[in-house]
């Protein structure tokens, strides 16, 4: 939620949506897309609080810290992989 929240708030301070939509938040957009965001945030931070309830050790380091690694490694192959080749590419979308 992290990875879509950041740039759909980056997009709404830039003034996006130009156009008329069929749903739209209106002046409410922002807001809530803040709230979204700082709430997300929050939730990652209790979970990956340390402590043996909500991030057990299940190998050599705690689950959200596994998980945190797969999502980098992924990530990474995945731009190596399939980004890089567009990075010259125009990116038009929201604009």
């Amino acid at each position: 939620y992290i990875l879509v929240l950041v740039p759909l708030i980056r997009h709404r301070l830039q003034g996006w949506p130009r156009t008329d939509a069929k749903f739209s938040l209106g002046r409410w957009g922002l807001p809530l897309s803040v709230v979204g965001l700082v709430w997300t945030v929050g939730i990652l931070l209790d979970a990956a609080w340390p402590r043996a309830a909500t991030n057990p050790d299940l190998g050599p380091l705690p689950v959200i810290e596994e998980l945190g690694i797969g999502v980098i490694v992924v990530g990474a192959l995945w731009w190596l992989l399939v980004l890089r080749k567009r990075v010259g590419a125009k990116d038009t979308v929201g604009r």
